[in-house]
């Protein structure tokens, strides 16, 4: 179909967009947020830190959910694919 998005060829690639995102995140979080808080010696900067670095742990555990549910269903539309191809629907 014409307006079918291509998400077997689009996943990969949004996938590595996130991952770099959240790699640059945890980077700067940990090189530059991190030492200026420190810096400053104020409990509430340091607890923005912490708090950042929560945000991004369950930015991480989302993506992983997703990502596992996403192969979960690619690999039942491949069988389902070979089931088709074999004459069994």
């Amino acid at each position: 179909p014409p307006n079918v998005p291509d998400v077997d060829g689009e996943e990969p690639l949004l996938s590595k967009d996130i991952h770099r995102s959240m790699s640059a995140m945890t980077e700067l979080i940990n090189t530059k947020m991190a030492p200026a808080a420190e810096r400053t010696g104020r409990s509430q900067h340091s607890l923005l830190v912490k708090r950042y670095r929560e945000i991004l742990f369950d930015c991480g555990a989302d993506f992983s959910k997703t990502s596992a549910a996403v192969a979960r269903r690619r690999e039942a539309r491949e069988l389902f694919r070979g089931a088709n191809a074999a004459g069994g629907g």
